[in-house]
């Protein structure tokens, strides 16, 4: 067990930081999705272009920012659906 351990802090020392930003970013690209879709998981992730934007800018975006009419539509289900929501 202790080997397994060991082998999984050796891989994620290891691990270029480049690949953990894309998953995160694409994590929140996720959610803004899931946001449009009002909860359900049946969206198609769109291309983001990540590495394109990393050759021109030499970073990725820590964050994105959500669409306001997006967080709009997300709140105003909330609101709708809340005692559903709470069951």
């Amino acid at each position: 067990m202790e080997q397994l351990h060991d082998h999984i802090l050796s891989a994620f020392w290891n691990m270029n930081p480049y690949y953990l930003e894309k998953v995160f970013l694409s994590l929140q690209f996720c959610m803004v999705e899931i946001l449009k879709c009002k909860g359900n998981n049946e969206y198609k992730l769109p291309h983001m272009g990540k590495d394109k934007f990393f050759k021109q800018h030499k970073k990725l975006p820590e964050s994105l920012v959500i669409p306001f009419d997006v967080y709009q539509q997300a709140v105003d289900f909330r609101d709708d659906n809340i005692a559903a929501l709470a069951q």
